[in-house]
């Protein structure tokens, strides 16, 4: 006949009743404090209504007489004795090597000790007693999913994150990847040589002996003696009048409900709770699997796929793997770090995902990273049918975030981790636990595929899905075969920029020393304020802080010195600028990272290095390939871009000549010393007063007059602009020709929202 047995480790129930109680002394008998065993009784018999124990045995060992007294030891055996509840009490031996005799007969252990979840096999399971008096019921795989690790290898989990010092002790990741890759404790010395993160190898080498001690202590022990016990005869028999009688002379009143009969229905209850959550998110580790995944893409129209690596830039990054999802809430993951793939090479797995890469329509959250990533290693996606990234932002213009995490709490009210949620500073995926890498990979397809659905039925109820097809998913494929490809850049002429701007700083710098009768070292922080205290007596303007080219552009307004520290700063920073570029040119080329939504009005940026970000020299555009001039900010354009627009005669008689220079700002009193072009358009885009007075250096009054004339001279253009703006707030959108771009902010209550959504709809227009 089968019995259910319990294991019950004491120690947890010693502990949890010693420090409750504290010595008080409720509990008398004949002179005789029962405080305490009353206190265990208690706790034991919940235990048993809990978990439905009828048959069981109480373990004692060393361990408990290191949480309480030895005489309350004796005092509650002694109690377990009258009740003729099974015990086995071995005050030399440790709980471990007790309860490891029993793990062959016993069904369950139950322990609040980490160190027995070693003993966990197939058919008996460990039932964990947290501090909250809850139980976790878990069997091998519980374990595998909660602590990381299997049963076997929790000796060394333990060795390596719960004893010894601070200073060298893992976190729970770190020694989950270790075991992963490298097993016990003995194997992961073995390859200590092989390990990337420096913190971990100094952590491993300096506290070698203290982690050999405590796994040794971690672990049964090879000569525990065998107990000899009659697991048929364990049976708990309470329900009977000796008991309740000898609790009553005791004065144990409250404890006699705990005598009738537990009920069973309890343990399932617990057991549900320590399952695992069905989960359809798999590793893909075997040829055969490779092979089913290869299939399954093949047949399916669309899938979503998601690389996982350790570099923002795409160039630069290493590949640990790619994910699949063809399915709602169901994805794959294949590594590519051979420690983690059973049977098969990085070799094998790249020939398998060059095939899957052509067999099918890919979807992706940011899909260019994806597509430079994998063909970095030879792998070229065939068709990319939609990017969620790039549609959220074509649906929603102006939000704050448009990453992954962002979007599918927003749209799909799903919460999920994002890459530094899960990767501290100074580590990478490697650093952690495999199914964590598996886990976060596979959910960013599965979010990624959701996403489709929602985005591709936003994109068809505001029209403007072949507009995403046609245009800005067309541009994404462009970018990137142009980042692959890399962009040539004539140096000579880059250096001929970089020569004038040094000329123009020089002559500044010049200036400055002629207008202020002393010279001092302008890029010097403390001389430049020592210089702006004393000389130009601005000392209640300057303080410990470093004074920003934002600062002095606002002491500028009409202060003619510092004017010319403006601009000789601003020729300093085109000038690093242009040394940023050159220090990227490999062959001739450069191979910048593109992004298409950093600016909300859709302008063009790019990062390593940054193309785009200088105004005002339109000859740098001339120094790059062709095929990205076109994106190159051009304030001539753009003024022809109004002209076409608005029809104002005034605007297109004005600006003559080929340069097509503005003859009536050039003849203004107020604006003939400024960038008329750049003025013009500010002010037609809806910059606050304050950035306007602090660009261009002038003060409010001649700013507000500038304005009136302007609006006076170009009555038709703004008149036109300020239509614009009132038809984008009412339909929440804008529109030239069929091209239509939406910006959230646009209807927001928000009056700053709404503001500056109307910025960027005129800085889209033009």
């Amino acid at each position: 006949m089968f019995y259910t047995v319990f294991v019950i480790d004491t120690t947890f129930i010693f502990e949890s009743v010693h420090s409750g109680f504290l010595g008080a002394g409720l509990y008398t008998n004949n002179g005789c404090d029962n405080t305490f065993v009353f206190g265990f009784l208690r706790d034991l018999l919940r235990s048993r209504q809990i978990l439905g124990i009828n048959n069981g045995i109480a373990a004692i060992g060393e361990d408990a007489y290191s949480v309480t007294s030895k005489e309350d030891i004796e005092r509650t055996l002694l109690f377990l004795r009258k009740m003729e509840l099974p015990f086995v009490h071995k005050p030399t031996q440790t709980i471990l090597d007790i309860c490891a005799t029993f793990c062959s007969s016993a069904s369950y252990i139950i322990t609040g000790n980490e160190k027995l979840l070693q003993l966990a096999t197939d058919r008996m399971h460990i039932i964990f007693q947290s501090n909250s008096r809850d139980y976790d019921v878990m069997p091998i795989e519980r374990i595998r999913s909660k602590i990381g690790v299997n049963p076997e290898n929790i000796p060394t989990y333990l060795a390596l994150t719960k004893d010894g010092e601070m200073s060298v002790r893992l976190t729970k990741r770190q020694a989950v990847r270790l075991i992963e890759v490298y097993g016990d404790l003995d194997g992961i010395y073995e390859h200590l040589s092989e390990f990337t993160s420096t913190v971990v190898r100094k952590k491993l080498t300096s506290g070698k002996d203290t982690f050999f001690s405590n796994y040794s202590r971690n672990k049964i022990s090879a000569a525990r003696p065998s107990i000899p016990v009659d697991f048929s005869d364990l049976a708990w028999d309470l329900e009977n009048h000796r008991v309740e009688a000898l609790l009553r002379s005791n004065g144990f009143y409250s404890l006699i409900r705990l005598l009738e009969p537990p009920t069973l229905g309890n343990l399932a209850h617990y057991a549900s709770k320590g399952k695992i959550e069905s989960t359809s998110y798999n590793a893909v580790l075997d040829s055969e699997g490779l092979a089913t995944l290869e299939a399954l893409i093949s047949s399916s129209k669309i899938c979503a796929i998601d690389t996982e690596t350790d570099d923002k830039d795409p160039h630069q990054a290493t590949l640990f793997g790619v994910s699949f999802s063809v399915k709602k809430g169901e994805a794959f993951f294949v590594p590519l770090i051979e420690n983690d793939l059973k049977g098969l090479t990085r070799t094998n797995v790249v020939s398998s995902l060059k095939r899957i890469a052509k067999a099918t329509d890919f979807i992706g959250h940011n899909i260019k990273y994806d597509y430079l990533v994998l063909r970095k290693h030879g792998i070229k996606i065939g068709s990319v049918h939609f990017d969620t990234m790039l549609a959220a932002y074509e649906c929603y213009g102006d939000w704050d975030f448009f990453n992954l995490k962002y979007l599918s709490e927003r749209l799909l009210r799903k919460t999920i981790k994002s890459y530094k949620d899960i990767v501290k500073k100074e580590q990478t995926f490697l650093d952690l636990p495999f199914k964590e890498l598996v886990r976060h990979g596979c959910e960013d397809a599965d979010v990624t595929l959701r996403l489709y659905e929602t985005l591709k039925s936003k994109l068809k109820k505001r029209g403007i899905t072949e507009q995403y097809c046609n245009v800005t998913l067309s541009l994404t494929e462009k970018l990137g075969e142009i980042e692959y490809r890399g962009i040539p850049v004539n140096s000579d002429k880059l250096n001929k920029i970089r020569d004038s701007l040094v000329n123009e700083a020089v002559n500044l710098k010049k200036a400055i020393y002629d207008k202020a009768g002393t010279s001092f070292e302008i890029d010097s922080q403390k001389e430049l304020k020592t210089f702006l205290k004393e000389t130009l007596d601005l000392g209640k303007y300057v303080n410990s802080k470093t004074m920003t080219l934002s600062s002095l552009e606002q002491l500028a307004i009409n202060r003619p010195t510092v004017r010319l520290i403006v601009e000789y700063k601003r020729r300093q920073k085109e000038i690093r600028t242009i040394d940023s570029i050159a220090a990227t040119i490999i062959d001739s080329r450069v191979y910048p990272t593109f992004n298409q939504l950093k600016s909300a009005c859709g302008q063009l940026t790019s990062e390593k290095p940054n193309l785009f970000g200088l105004e005002g020299i339109p000859s740098l555009k001339e120094c790059c390939g062709k095929a990205i001039r076109h994106y190159f900010k051009d304030t001539k354009r753009s003024l022809d871009v109004l002209c076409d627009l608005t029809k104002d005669v005034n605007l297109e008689c004005d600006r003559v000549g080929k340069m097509r220079r503005n003859n009536f700002m050039i003849s203004h009193p107020l604006m003939g010393n400024l960038d008329q072009d750049e003025l013009l358009l500010s002010i037609v885009i809806g910059y606050a007063d304050a950035k306007l007075s602090q660009r261009f250096m002038i003060d409010r009054l001649t700013l507000c007059n500038i304005q009136h004339d302007l609006r006076e001279r170009y009555s038709t253009l703004f008149h036109w602009i300020d239509k614009f703006r009132m038809h984008a707030t009412k339909q929440g959108y804008v529109q030239v020709g069929h091209i239509r771009r939406y910006f959230d902010g646009l209807k927001s209550s928000n009056i700053g929202k709404r503001k500056r959504a109307l910025e960027y709809a005129v800085r889209w227009l033009i």
